[in-house]
């Protein structure tokens, strides 16, 4: 039986300066917080385009005084 590696073999030992022997474990941990400010980027997002129509509601012409 003949047995070969195909490609480069990638070692664990270029994850030790991240504090981790397992870079899965950072992964799950920052998986929660990218979420967190993806909603909020969303949410800010949403409230920008609800506070520019509400602008443009304002500079309308029927909602201004008749100037003479």
């Amino acid at each position: 039986m003949v047995s070969f590696t195909i490609g480069t073999r990638v070692s664990m030992a270029k994850y030790a300066p991240l504090g981790s022997k397992n870079p899965d474990i950072l992964i799950s941990m920052a998986t929660a917080p990218l979420l967190f400010v993806l909603m909020g980027a969303r949410h800010i997002a949403e409230q920008g385009t609800v506070f520019g129509r509400a602008s443009e509601e304002i500079f309308r012409g029927d909602r201004l005084p008749t100037l003479y």
